[in-house]
């Protein structure tokens, strides 16, 4: 028998994404609470983090190339925020 947990099936929602020191960091709420944690950790929710990313505007791949962009230290700040008002937008 499998037993599902509550936390394995929690909807999350992406709130905010900000650059940090080597990754990209995502704001989302899981439940009722907030939670922060750093891209490459966050992907790892895998299709719960695909939807989230999705219904905040955002496309999944794009924020992939940004985090590759913070890693290589070649990341444009202000294209960042163009894009996280592009997704406020939809």
């Amino acid at each position: 028998m499998h037993v599902v947990t509550g936390t394995q099936m929690e909807e999350i929602f992406l709130m905010d994404v900000q650059e940090q020191s080597n990754d990209l960091e995502v704001t989302y709420i899981r439940g009722r609470f907030y939670d922060r944690l750093p891209w490459s950790k966050f992907k790892s929710l895998r299709s719960r983090a695909r939807d989230a990313v999705g219904q905040a505007g955002w496309e999944y791949m794009v924020l992939d190339q940004i985090a590759e962009l913070i890693y290589a230290g070649w990341l444009d700040k202000e294209e960042l925020d163009k894009l996280r008002n592009k997704a406020r937008e939809k």
